[in-house]
């Protein structure tokens, strides 16, 4: 084939891409949330909507990582990032109102499934409750173990702790296991804050919560090691400040047919309440209303062309699109190694969404 009918070929494939892209992820709306499920990587995002007037929600993750709310299970002492391990499949399940996303391999079921809920002093939905539950669908016992590891960003860069609970501020990294009296842990920013549970609210507390620096804890593949003190930062890497949040369900032998589940809190709250009155312990279903000043409709799902870090990748195809484009319009032959740098930075982007 000649070098303009591959460029031409591969503007091709970029166009059903880019129409394409975008429909691997769903959106439900909920009150004041916006939860955003990605089926090619297995994770999940939320917003929280700070500005009902013009219906503006803000990321309470770190929006432009798409690591964030990482899904990793243990079995046997095996570790799978759920999302980039081959051996699990991913689809969203549920419903409108309790979505899902499910990992399923030849003997596990996982299901990381969410119900929207409201605190205390929530009008309308401010948070969810996330379900995780494990089913051991194969004919042999096996240990099996999960970690949510959570990429916060509210609490970076500003004068206060990244982190507090509701009995310390967290100025340094930190583990709390079954025995710690702490309920709840915060991060926030000047106008938005992020509330987890610790024990509140919940059944089952997780054998530990991590805080530290979320390179260290994602480069780990279980359990980080531990430092009593140390800061947020990862050097000699450029991961300054980089705080982030590990929830460790430790493995518990399940015999063939078992099923295990767990749950943990997430809710948002602007109001900057020092007193934690907004907190966790005393939360409700919600009752699947929306805000009086936007235009009221049922929770739905949806194309999730606002997802940063979906529009981060359809702008980085429309720009090798625009590269190609002008190798045409030039008429001029593209050099086999500008050719081979553009279908190499596709294929990047491609092996993300699981083409």
């Amino acid at each position: 084939m000649k070098t303009m009918g591959k460029s031409f070929l591969l503007f091709i494939l970029l166009s059903a891409a880019v129409s394409s892209l975008s429909l691997r992820a769903a959106d439900y709306n909920d009150g004041r949330i916006r939860l955003i499920l990605n089926e090619s990587t297995g994770r999940f995002s939320l917003y929280y909507m700070t500005d009902i007037t013009r219906a503006r929600y803000e990321s309470l993750f770190a929006s432009q990582d798409p690591m964030t709310s990482l899904l990793t299970v243990n079995v046997n002492n095996a570790q799978y990032r759920l999302g980039e391990s081959d051996t699990f499949s991913i689809r969203i399940g549920g419903n409108r109102n309790t979505p899902s996303l499910i990992f399923e391999s030849s003997s596990l079921v996982v299901t990381e499934e969410f119900s929207f809920i409201k605190t205390a002093k929530a009008p309308v939905a401010n948070g969810v409750k996330i379900t995780l539950t494990i089913e051991n669908k194969s004919t042999r016992s096996a240990d099996v173990g999960l970690r949510l590891l959570l990429n916060t960003e509210l609490g970076e860069g500003g004068t206060e702790a990244p982190f507090m609970t509701d009995v310390r501020p967290i100025l340094s990294e930190i583990v709390f296991n079954g025995s710690s009296g702490d309920q709840l842990w915060l991060t926030r920013n000047d106008h938005l804050s992020l509330i987890g549970s610790i024990s509140a609210g919940v059944e089952k507390k997780p054998d530990i919560i991590h805080f530290a620096n979320w390179k260290r804890l994602n480069d780990a593949p279980w359990k980080a090691a531990y430092a009593e003190g140390r800061n947020f930062h990862d050097l000699p890497s450029n991961s300054i400040g980089d705080a982030g949040v590990a929830y460790f369900f430790d493995p518990r032998r399940m015999a063939s047919g078992d099923s295990l589940s767990f749950s943990l809190l997430l809710a948002a709250d602007s109001s900057q309440d020092d007193s934690f009155a907004n907190g966790l312990a005393a939360y409700t279903a919600s009752t699947h209303e929306t805000p009086v000043a936007v235009q009221r409709s049922a929770p739905t799902a949806q194309r999730a062309d606002n997802s940063a870090a979906v529009q981060t990748d359809l702008g980085s195809l429309r720009n090798i699109i625009a590269k190609i484009d002008a190798y045409i319009n030039s008429g001029s032959p593209i050099r086999d190694e500008d050719l081979a740098a553009l279908e190499r930075e596709f294929s990047q982007i491609r092996s993300r969404y699981g083409k």
